[in-house]
């Protein structure tokens, strides 16, 4: 018997719970809520679970024989900062399974932006192919639980928290994009994109994909290849080894922007991971089968002749300005605000700037950053007192057949806890509109 220490019990903390108690192993969770809570109904009767305070289960620490902690508990953080210390090797329940469980075909997925619809596409190809493929990591399940992950290709999404000490494992890695993001977790931008590379710089390197100009500007070694080996997009056509594929046969959504870059990349990665040619017929019923995830780009549901679109996960200007480029020849009333993370915003102003359909709203701590870069390239803004006021005014002054976009370009900040929030409250004024 193992003693697993558990720091923080969301999702994966649960979940990797269940896996270790069907192992035999004992668990201890420490959780900052422990104190106000009792244990969790689930494993109140296990002899082998032990609920506590993260003070309380310090002093177990030593006896520990594996620390795993939930991916948004920091590595600042005390108990993790006290494991490191007493030389315990430290990942997440994911990083676990990609070390002792995953199996060979396993495909990790990051980037600042597009991740969830590049895993999706990943495993609608992989399945029109018909090969055995499932989502797993910040969509679908948890691979690790009590009955761990069985697809064939387990295809993974994995944020910079997962990555910050993800271990090595038989998986091939793609990286998307790099933006900045995420600088008061990690500590700064650099150390944020480590995160997302750190797969690759292990000795030796994971092999993977991630773009030309990235492998080039971060030095990365000839184990990772350029994206656009496998996949091109030209102006007219995507282009698959000796296949090309007009962008005209492919649906409206994926003829431009981030999802026709995001299938660009699954038809990338699939061709690496399985050496097999890619039949277009498959290429084209993964775009037609895709639906618009939650809260990208995301059509809500309202009646005032209006379309209201919650992109609440658009946390960086680059995602704001390939909403923009969706809507362009629409009347486009454009919700911007949230947490501070000193972005830079003068691209998406300036894009603006050249859009005279679209009015700026701007709340929240950037407000000051977006009205001095919306100010520097001459663009009109109205400056709303929160973000619930913003959605108010975009409802009063937007045009029949225009559209509201929360692309907020910032991720989310007291009192709204997080994008599922906002999203809730946009989606809520959509509906009574």
């Amino acid at each position: 018997m193992s003693r697993v220490l558990l720091i923080g019990f969301g999702v994966e903390g649960r979940a990797a719970a269940r896996h270790f108690l069907a192992r035999g192993d004992e668990i201890i969770a420490a959780d900052k809520s422990a104190s106000d809570r009792p244990c969790p109904e689930e494993f109140a009767k296990s002899e082998a679970f032990h609920w506590m305070t993260e003070t309380e289960a310090a002093k177990s620490l030593a006896a520990s024989d594996l620390v795993l902690r939930s991916p948004g508990i920091p590595p600042i953080h005390d108990l993790v900062k006290a494991a490191l210390a007493a030389g315990k090797n430290v990942t997440t329940p994911t990083g676990y399974w990609l070390a002792h469980l995953a199996p060979a075909n396993t495909i990790t997925v990051t980037g600042s932006k597009g991740k969830s619809t590049t895993v999706t596409l990943i495993v609608g190809l992989l399945g029109a192919m018909g090969r055995n493929a499932a989502p797993h990591g910040n969509i679908g399940l948890p691979p690790l639980d009590s009955v761990p992950a069985t697809a064939d290709y387990p295809v993974l999404e994995l944020s910079s928290y997962m990555l910050h000490d993800v271990p090595d494992g038989p998986y091939t890695h793609l990286v998307t994009n790099l933006f900045r993001e995420h600088t008061p977790w990690h500590g700064s931008e650099e150390n944020y994109h480590a995160a997302k590379l750190r797969p690759f710089f292990f000795t030796p390197p994971r092999p993977g994909l991630s773009t030309a100009e990235i492998i080039k500007r971060y030095g990365l070694p000839e184990e990772v290849e350029a994206t656009e080996e496998y996949a091109q997009i030209t102006d007219d056509h995507l282009i698959i080894g000796d296949r090309h594929i007009a962008i005209t046969e492919l649906p409206p959504a994926f003829r431009a922007g981030p999802n026709l870059i995001a299938l660009r990349n699954a038809v990338a990665m699939v061709r690496k991971v399985t050496a097999a040619p890619i039949p277009t017929d498959a290429v084209l019923a993964t775009a037609e089968n895709f639906r618009s995830l939650p809260s990208r780009q995301e059509h809500v549901q309202s009646t005032d002749g209006r379309d209201w679109i919650n992109d609440a996960l658009a946390t960086v200007p680059e995602a704001v300005l390939h909403a923009l480029t969706r809507f362009a020849d629409r009347d486009i009333t454009l919700l911007l605000g949230g947490a501070d993370r000193e972005q830079n915003f003068t691209a998406l102003a300036g894009e603006i700037s050249r859009m005279p359909r679209v009015t700026p709203l701007i709340f929240g701590s950037t407000a000051g950053r977006l009205e001095d870069a919306l100010t520097t390239q001459k663009s009109g803004f109205t400056a709303c007192e929160s973000f619930e006021a913003a959605i108010e005014t975009a409802a009063k002054i937007t045009p029949p057949g225009g559209v509201i976009l929360f692309s907020p370009a910032a991720a989310s900040e007291p009192p709204h806890d997080n994008y599922t929030v906002r999203a809730r409250i946009f989606t809520e004024a959509a509906a009574s509109a």
